[in-house]
């Protein structure tokens, strides 16, 4: 009995509208479930790492007193919110940092390097930051330029000086075509037969203006040249002459003499005759007896009855020889448009075939192109072929059938 009085009594039912045990009743702090969570530790505030970061060493503020790498370390002893936009990527620090003022006066074009972080020079050189390739070119422009080169003036004064020089050079060969190319010359004959025909070697023949015993040649190039001097009645030396220095006018003397023989020498002479004035003689007769057009059976005869003794393996025409060759090309001038006439080039059988044949085609041009040029003959009125020592005329056992063997031979291609 004593103990049912001891006990107390029960206690009335719960009434859980008034017994929500450990709950604050705060309408503002309503969901603060951490405050009933037993045996667990609570959470940190939302996100303010800047308070919960452990294990941070203040002392390396005092060891790195320049370098505020705390601010981002992660780590952090302080109650201050850390800057973390100071290291995010692609940042330019000069912004931040103030390049100009404490980073040195090197000025670089970040439009270069969008895409990487512009470093200043000293942290670049204190962390060993390579620099970009438009950093490295633009260092060695300014190396270049502080240790020396060819400077800027040099080039400008070489410019001007080679301007100059071109200049001069083209002025200089104005003043000389004018002064040598746009000048005439005249050159004055004295003492040629007052028949004479003026042929200048390679352009043909000259009209002259004549006064007593003079003829003059006008309206000359410059030049070298030969005058070529016809007549019936006299042979004349061919006259060289130079032209281009000295006056504008020169004077030269003409060298003629009666003709040797006026009898008349027999075809059957001048075909066994070897003297080559005989020869020259007997061309010439038929020659002068020629009409307008020639006879071209008698003109060819005229032709092979001239020799053209030659230099030994030398194809320069004699200048002896060119008065007559000069009186043939005018009647070859004169032939019709449709006669052909082959001009053909032998030698006899000293040297080899190998030279003998290149020899034989130089000479017959050699002659070809003095007709053509002298007369103004029709290129196409002349062809040319070198037979070598293939169509002996004579023996080669001899020096009389070498001397016929080496020749100028004319033959009809077409009338």
């Amino acid at each position: 009995m004593s103990d049912s009085k001891k006990r107390p009594k029960d206690p009335p039912p719960d009434d859980f509208s008034k017994t929500v045990l450990n709950i604050d009743s705060d309408e503002e702090d309503s969901g603060d479930w951490d405050k009933t969570s037993y045996n667990n530790a609570p959470d940190a505030p939302a996100d303010d790492w800047g308070k919960t970061v452990i294990n941070y060493d203040s002392s390396l503020e005092e060891d790195n007193p320049a370098d505020d790498f705390g601010a981002g370390s992660g780590r952090s002893g302080s109650s201050e919110q850390p800057d973390w936009g100071m290291t995010q990527t692609n940042v330019h620090l000069g912004d931040d940092f103030e390049a100009e003022e404490e980073f040195g006066e090197d000025e670089v074009d970040t439009a270069a390097t969008k895409h990487v972080i512009h470093i200043p020079e000293l942290d670049r050189k204190k962390f060993k930051i390579p620099p970009t390739p438009t950093e490295k070119i633009e260092q060695e422009r300014k190396e270049k330029r502080k240790s020396g080169g060819v400077p800027t003036w040099f080039w400008v004064s070489a410019g001007l000086m080679t301007l100059f020089f071109i200049s001069l050079v083209i002025i200089g060969g104005v003043w000389l075509a004018l002064e040598y190319w746009g000048r005439d010359y005249e050159v004055v004959v004295i003492g040629a037969p007052a028949d004479s025909r003026f042929f200048l070697d390679n352009e043909g023949e000259w009209g002259v203006s004549s006064t007593g015993n003079s003829h003059v040649l006008s309206g000359l190039k410059p030049g070298d040249r030969e005058i070529i001097i016809l007549s019936k009645t006299r042979d004349c030396e061919p006259i060289p002459i130079a032209l281009g220095e000295g006056n504008r006018s020169e004077q030269v003397t003409a060298i003629c003499r009666p003709k040797a023989n006026t009898d008349t020498i027999s075809e059957k002479a001048c075909d066994e005759t070897r003297v080559v004035e005989d020869r020259e003689k007997c061309a010439e007769q038929i020659l002068d007896t020629l009409g307008n057009p020639p006879d071209l059976d008698r003109l060819v005869k005229a032709l092979n009855w001239l020799i053209i003794n030659f230099e030994p393996n030398k194809y320069d025409i004699p200048d002896a020889r060119k008065r007559i060759l000069t009186k043939a090309a005018i009647h070859i001038k004169n032939l019709p448009d449709s006669v052909k006439i082959e001009v053909g080039g032998h030698t006899d059988s000293d040297g080899t075939p190998e030279t003998n044949q290149p020899l034989s085609e130089n000479r017959a041009k050699a002659v070809r192109d003095f007709l053509v040029n002298i007369a103004d003959v029709p290129p196409a009125r002349l062809e040319t072929k070198g037979y070598g020592e293939d169509r002996p005329k004579a023996s080669n056992d001899t020096e009389e059938g070498k001397f016929d063997n080496r020749r100028i031979e004319y033959t009809v291609i077409s009338r």
